[in-house]
C-alpha cells in the first residue's frame, strides 16, 4: 500500500460520491448488484493507499451492506466495539438466500441513535426474525426515518405491517416487488390494529412500486401522507379504490406505468387516471401537484385517453374538473420511449390532444416531459 499522489480532498470527494448512491433509482431492477458494486468500490478505495483507507473504512461503517451471515456477524461485532456509534447512519440487509435474519437478534438489540436509513432486500420475513422481536419497540428501530422493502417475502399482510410499524418514526416508506405467502387477511382485524396502535403518524412520503399490497393503504400507513408515488397502476378503478376515503392530507401524487403495450379502445364512460384522482378527493382543492407518466403510443391517442380522458366531464360527479382540482399548482404529463416505435410516433404524449380535454384555465399549470 503506497501513498496516493492525488490530493486527499479529491479522494474524499470520490468516496463521498459513492456513498450518496444509496438512493435507489426507479429503473433499477437488481438492487443487490447496485449496492454490492458500491461497497466493492469502497473496499477498493480502502486498499488503494493509507490516505484513502481511513475515510473508506469510515464510509463502509456509515452505510454497511450486509449480504451473508458472516458479514452480519462481522458488522454486529464492529458496531458493538465502536467508540462512536453515531457513525452508522444507514444499513442494507440483503439476504439473497445467504442471510438468515433469525440470527440478527444481536444486531437488532443494538442501540444506534443515528441510524436513519434501513433497507431490506430479498428478505424472507416468513423465516425470521421472530415477529415478537419486531413488536418490542426496540431502540434500534426508533430513529429510522427512511424504510425500504425490496423483493421481500412475508407470511401475511399483518407480518408485513409488523416490519413497517416497528419503525414508529418513519417519514418515508418505499416498497417494491414484495410478496405475501397468503393473500387472506381480515380487513376488520387490520383496521382494529391500526386504531389501537395508531402507526405511521409521521409518515409523509409513501412509494409503491407494485399494486398487490395497497388494499387498506390509507388506514395502514396513517393519515399524514402528503406525497404518494404509485408505479404499475393498471387502471383508473385501482386508483379510485386506493384513494377513496384515504390520505386526507395528500398534496402530491405521482402515477407511473412503464408497460410497453397497446391498450384496448376506451369509451367515454371509462374514467381516466386524472379523473379518478380528482373524483376521489373528499375535499376538492387539496392536491397541489399531479404527475402522470406512462408509455405513450400516439396512434388514436389511446394512451393519452387513459391518462387524461376523452372529455372534460368527470364520470360520477357533476362538478367540473377545474373545480375538483381548484388548488392544483402543477400538472405534469410524461412518457417513456416505446421499444419498436420510432421517436416521432412513440416517444411521448400528444400535447395537442391533452390540451383539448383539459380546461383552458388549467393550461398555465400544464407541463410535458419525455
Amino acid at each position: 500500500m503506497e501513498s496516493c499522489r492525488l490530493p486527499l480532498e479529491l479522494c474524499e470527494e470520490v468516496m463521498n460520491a459513492l456513498l450518496k448512491r444509496h438512493e435507489l433509482p426507479l429503473d433499477i431492477t437488481t438492487p443487490s448488484r447496485y449496492w454490492f458494486h458500491q461497497q466493492q468500490a469502497l473496499c477498493a478505495c480502502a486498499l488503494t493507499c493509507r490516505a484513502w483507507r481511513v475515510r473508506a473504512q469510515h464510509l463502509l461503517l456509515k452505510f454497511p451492506h450486509i449480504r451473508n451471515s458472516q458479514c452480519l456477524a462481522s458488522v454486529t461485532t464492529a458496531i458493538q466495539q465502536l467508540r462512536d456509534i453515531s457513525i452508522v447512519h444507514g444499513l442494507v440487509l440483503d439476504s439473497d438466500g445467504m442471510l438468515d435474519l433469525s440470527t440478527a437478534g444481536g444486531l437488532f438489540m443494538s442501540a444506534l441513535p443515528h441510524l436513519q436509513h434501513l433497507t431490506y432486500v430479498n428478505t424472507r420475513f416468513d423465516r425470521g426474525p421472530p415477529l415478537r422481536l419486531l413488536r418490542m419497540r426496540l431502540p434500534f428501530f426508533a430513529g429510522i426515518t427512511v424504510l425500504r422493502l425490496h423483493l421481500c417475502t412475508f407470511q401475511s399482510l399483518r407480518s408485513m405491517l409488523d416490519v413497517v410499524w416497528a419503525c414508529r418514526n418513519v417519514v418515508s416508506f418505499h416498497m417494491r416487488g414484495c410478496t405475501l405467502q397468503t393473500q387472506r387477511h381480515s380487513p376488520a382485524a387490520i383496521k382494529a390494529a391500526c386504531e389501537h396502535l395508531r402507526p405511521c403518524q409521521k409518515l409523509t412520503r409513501l412509494e409503491f412500486l407494485q399494486v398487490g399490497l395497497t388494499t387498506l393503504a390509507g388506514s395502514m400507513f396513517g393519515a399524514a401522507v402528503t406525497e404518494l408515488v404509485i408505479a404499475k397502476a393498471r387502471n383508473a378503478e385501482f386508483l379510485s379504490n386506493l384513494l377513496a376515503k384515504s390520505f386526507p392530507a395528500l398534496r402530491s401524487i405521482t402515477v407511473i406505468d412503464m408497460r410497453d403495450e397497446r391498450l384496448p379502445y376506451m369509451d367515454n364512460n371509462t374514467p381516466s387516471w386524472l379523473h379518478a384522482i380528482a373524483a376521489s378527493r373528499a375535499v376538492p382543492g387539496g392536491l397541489k401537484k399531479i404527475v402522470l407518466r406512462r408509455h405513450h403510443v400516439l396512434k388514436y391517442n389511446k394512451c393519452c385517453r387513459e391518462v387524461v380522458g376523452s372529455s372534460m366531464a368527470v364520470v360520477g360527479t357533476s362538478k367540473p374538473l377545474s373545480e375538483l382540482l381548484s388548488g392544483l399548482e402543477e400538472l405534469t404529463i410524461g412518457g417513456f420511449p416505446v421499444q419498436g416505435v420510432s421517436k416521432t410516433k412513440g416517444k411521448s404524449c400528444n400535447p395537442a390532444y391533452i390540451k383539448l380535454v383539459i380546461p383552458t384555465t388549467m393550461h398555465t399549470i400544464l407541463r410535458f416531459e419525455n
